[in-house]
């Protein structure tokens, strides 16, 4: 639900509740698909995802589980570990590869900014991310660049997601107005 909000220093504004506003979402399989792509003939890919209480972390833990099955790849629960989409995620990233580090090739993580601790992790424990495991991330922020080897990422497509929103607070504005008339 769109919140409309009192001026502040004369600027209307919303708030974007997105639980209410699934289509507000920017991540499509597609994105994935072009992940696994770039993944070439891995088979064992883990997943760091968000928070489960957040509904983009749900979406893209949704599209990586659509993805493994289009590409056959049996989905394996062991193989994911929650983050919270800092870069202190550690915790999750070591308790994956505590169990599974030798099995995993690659690992899919739901934001950039896990994928910067994940690098770090890796590299403490001596894996070469490249040769070892391949690792890949959404968000395409800034730092991603700057990581070696770089980190492959899907950037998101913010633009579209305030689009979204606008058409949702147009399509919010005109029930509304057709309520009071009524």
């Amino acid at each position: 639900i769109l919140f409309p909000l009192n001026s502040v220093h004369l600027f209307p504004y919303f708030l974007i509740n997105l639980k209410s506003l699934k289509k507000l979402s920017f991540l499509k399989i597609k994105d994935f698909e072009r992940i696994k792509n770039y993944l070439d003939n891995k088979k064992k890919i883990a997943f760091i995802s968000g928070p489960s209480s957040n509904l983009e972390a749900i979406q893209r833990f949704e599209e990586y589980k659509k993805a493994l099955e289009k590409n056959n790849i049996k989905f394996d629960p062991e193989l994911v570990a929650e983050g919270d989409f800092t870069e202190e995620s550690t915790d999750a990233i070591c308790r994956l590869l505590d169990k599974k580090a030798d099995e995993i090739d690659a690992i899919c993580f739901a934001n950039d900014n896990m994928a910067l601790a994940g690098y770090h992790e890796l590299l403490r424990r001596g894996i070469e991310i490249g040769k070892d495991i391949v690792i890949t991330g959404f968000d395409d922020i800034p730092e991603a660049l700057y990581l070696k080897p770089a980190l492959t990422t899907i950037r998101a497509s913010y633009r579209e997601l305030g689009e979204k929103a606008i058409e949702a607070a147009k399509e919010l504005y005109y029930t509304c107005q057709k309520l009071i008339n009524d």
